[in-house]
C-alpha cells in the first residue's frame, strides 16, 4: 500500500504572526512506500493544526487500484462509508487532534497500491489536500 503523502504544507509568504500553514497530516499507516502489508490491514492517520482542524472539512479518499472513493466523511458526526466502515472503524479527538481509523469491510487485492488521500482546513482557512 502507498499514501499519497503527508506533511505541514506552508501557503503564502512571511510568517509574522499570520497562520500560512495548512493542517498537518501524520502519521499515516500503513507508510508511504510500505510493501508486505496485510491485505486485511486498517488505515489510520492524525490531523492536526495549531489553529485546530475544522472537523467538517475532514474527508479521506482511498483508491484500491479502480479510482478514488470517499472512505470517510465528517458531516456534523463522523460518517464511515459503506464498505469502509468495519468493526475497527473510529473516529476519537482529543485537543483538536483527530485520530483516524479505518477499516475496510474486504480485504485489499493481493499486489495492489492502494492510495490515500486526505483533505481538511483549519479554521483560518487553510487547506491542506494530499496529494
Amino acid at each position: 500500500m502507498t499514501e499519497s503523502g503527508y506533511g505541514n504544507v506552508e501557503y503564502g509568504v512571511g510568517g509574522y504572526g499570520i497562520d500560512i500553514k495548512g493542517c498537518l497530516i501524520t502519521p499515516i499507516s500503513p507508510t508511504q512506500d510500505e510493501t508486505g502489508v496485510a491485505i486485511d490491514s486498517t488505515i489510520s492517520l492524525t490531523i492536526e493544526d495549531e489553529d485546530l482542524v475544522r472537523s467538517e472539512t475532514i474527508v479521506v479518499e482511498v483508491d484500491r487500484g479502480s479510482g478514488f472513493e470517499t472512505a470517510f466523511r465528517y458531516i456534523d458526526t463522523p460518517q464511515f462509508k459503506t464498505g469502509w466502515d468495519g468493526p475497527a472503524s473510529d473516529v476519537s479527538e482529543s485537543d483538536g487532534k483527530y485520530t483516524i481509523v479505518i477499516d475496510p469491510t474486504s480485504d485489499f487485492s493481493y499486489a495492489t497500491v492502494v492510495q490515500v488521500r486526505v483533505t481538511a482546513a483549519d479554521y483560518t482557512g487553510n487547506p491542506e489536500r494530499l496529494p
